[in-house]
């Protein structure tokens, strides 16, 4: 378990919209898709652009905080599916429905790379059960 704390106040600010553009590579492989069958070249144009605006990366939101499970959710107990049914959202529901250890929790910490610009609820709840 990782013990190093989180520096809450200098975390990197993201909107839902740019997080949501980090959906595991969905996106992308959609517009790859449109684009092997999109014949008119100003539309294929648009579709290039449009692929700058996603990653690859894999990243959801639990209470406020941005979490980057790319690496962590082949790994994940209950299948990389799970993980991959909320990411590019707001998974704070998704993840209390389940139950998660203090442990389970403590993972999570090594895996915030931001939190949500605006958000004013308690950032460190992630990390406790409510029970």
């Amino acid at each position: 378990m990782d013990s190093t704390p989180i520096d809450y106040e200098n975390l990197r600010e993201y909107t839902m919209l740019e997080v949501g553009r980090h959906d595991g590579g969905a996106m992308i492989s959609t517009l790859k898709l449109s684009l092997d069958v999109e014949t008119n070249p100003s539309r294929r144009a648009d579709i290039l652009d449009e692929l700058n605006n996603y990653s690859d990366r894999a990243w959801f939101v639990i209470y406020g905080l941005v979490i980057d499970v790319t690496d962590f959710r082949k790994r994940h107990p209950a299948g990389e599916y799970v993980i991959n049914n909320c990411l590019g959202k707001n998974a704070t529901e998704d993840f209390e429905d389940v139950y998660h250890s203090i442990r389970a929790r403590s993972l999570l910490k090594p895996l915030v790379v931001g939190k949500i610009k605006g958000y004013d609820g308690d950032l460190t709840r992630a990390f406790r059960r409510s029970d």
